[in-house]
Parts: structure tokens; sequence; C-alpha cells
């Protein structure tokens, strides 16, 4: 009986030993999962001390306005797994003061495009060139709405400049917010639940007032007028081109084509067509 618990006890270790990966697999991906996120992490901060290191650089040099433009050369965009091409070869050229509107079908990658040339998407391969990070700014389809008071939605990302009151009420009436205003009784500093007091609309024209209160050298526009009626986008779009402010928008309205120099139309086998002058081309 002797023999036969010490074999026994040596089987449960052997088997103990050779179902470890078993026993302990959640943990160890769970593990796995850690350390990837850890490591994804790592490589955005080291892209984003770069792009600090960038604008240190550039803050110490003198740089003609004409200088500051976008272009890629032979860019090609992939979903991030790496399995589906979205746009082959893409290459242009956009100057400050320029626009050019992204249209195509669904699935094309227009949404996709616009954030690679932005800096937010990176699957893909190419050569891109474009401003530093503080001369751009991305309006996005649904913009981020922060607690605090209408001040602070409106000054965000850089709450710490100063602006004047009036500086402030009259790009609110500009673009059509005196209503929001009205809301709050004219007092900027009042806290009230953004989110879900504003609609769609207001939202995106609360990004435009951001826009238009810190003005980038080139915006990204993703489908950012899409809850607006049309008097409203052509008014904000006028105002946009006003400003000076070069601009590259992606939208399924072909009334956004005359706001825009050029057009870029994706297809879903990956190739593309730049028009200038899309409004004559399409007339």
């Amino acid at each position: 009986m002797g023999v036969v618990t010490q074999s026994a006890g040596a089987f449960a270790q052997v088997l103990a030993a050779v179902s470890l990966i078993i026993t302990q697999f959640g943990i160890i991906s769970a593990y796995v999962a850690g350390v990837q996120r850890l490591g994804s992490l790592w490589d955005n901060l080291d892209e984003h001390d770069a792009e600090e290191e960038r604008i240190i650089n550039e803050a110490n040099l003198e740089l003609d306005d004409e200088s500051r433009f976008i272009r890629l050369e032979k860019m090609t965009v992939r979903t991030p797994d790496g399995t589906k091409t979205l746009v082959s070869d893409l290459s242009f050229n956009l100057r400050k003061r320029q626009s050019l509107l992204i249209m195509g079908a669904s699935g094309t990658g227009k949404s996709s495009v616009l954030r690679t040339i932005a800096g937010l998407w990176s699957s893909g391969s190419g050569s891109l060139e474009r401003p530093a990070l503080n001369d751009l700014m991305f309006l996005p389809q649904r913009p981020y709405m922060i607690q605090g008071s209408l001040r602070d939605q409106l000054l965000y990302p850089y709450p710490g400049r100063a602006m004047n009151d009036e500086e402030i009420h009259r790009i609110v009436e500009e673009v059509n917010l005196a209503d929001v205003l009205d809301r709050v009784d004219g007092d900027l500093d009042r806290v009230v639940d953004w989110t879900n007091i504003l609609s769609l609309g207001e939202q995106q024209r609360v990004a435009f007032a951001r826009l238009f209160l810190h003005p980038p050298k080139f915006a990204f526009l993703d489908e950012a007028t899409s809850a607006l009626d049309e008097d409203n986008q052509d008014r904000l779009y006028a105002l946009l081109k006003k400003s000076g402010v070069g601009y590259i928008s992606v939208g399924h309205r072909t009334t956004l084509i005359e706001h825009h120099e050029r057009l870029l139309v994706l297809d879903r086998s990956g190739s593309w067509e730049i028009q200038d002058n899309p409004l004559s081309v399409s007339s």
C-alpha cells in the first residue's frame, strides 16, 4: 500500500506539472494582453514625445505659412489587421487655404484615409508629410462634450488660452448657437450636462465654434455637418473658407462639393480619382 500511495502522489505531481499551461491559461492570456497594451501605449508615448519635440523645434524656427502643407506620396491604407487594402498609392498635395472633399460608396475607406492623414491611423505604407499636431484639428461626426461650463466647452481643447467674452459671443452668433447661450441666460460659466442638453446638430456647431476660436492650419471634418440642415452647413463652410483654414472633408451630400476646390473619389477596388474644380466637372 505504501508503494501505491507513493505512485499516486508522484502521478499527481507529474499531472500538475504538465497541466500548468492549461490550468493557468486564463492568467497567462490576461498577462499577454496586458503586455501588448503596455507595448502599444509605450509606442504611442514615443510618437507623442517625437511630436512634442517637433513642435518645440518648429517654434524656434521662422516658417513661412506657405511651407505648411499636406503631401501624400504613394500612400496605401489598410485595415488594422492588414488583410484588406482600402486605398492604393494615393498621392496629392494640399497647401494652406486649399480644400479637398473625399467621397465614395460606403466601405471605400473615406474616414480611414482622413484619419491616416490626420495622424490617427497608421495601418499602411507610403509617405505622408503634414504640419505638427498643434496646427491640426479633427472634427468627428459626434464631437466630444466635456463636463464643465459653456466657456470650457467652447474653449476645448485649449481651456487655458485667454479669450474675452466679446469674442466668444461673436463666434457663438456666427455659428448660430445664440439659442444655446439663451438657455444659460448668457452665463458662459454655468455648468450643465451638455451631452444631454445639446442635440447632435448643436454639438457639431460647438465643434465649429472651437475651430474658429482656435483656428488651426488644417482641419479634418469627418461627416462634421451630417446632423445639420443645408442652410447651416452652407453657413459654416462659408465661415470656414473665409477663415483661411485649409480643410479636408468626408461627406455624402453632393451639396458639399461647392465648398471644396478638389474632389477625391474612392472606389471599393482601392483605386481613386482626384478632380479639380469638381463643381464644373459634375455639372
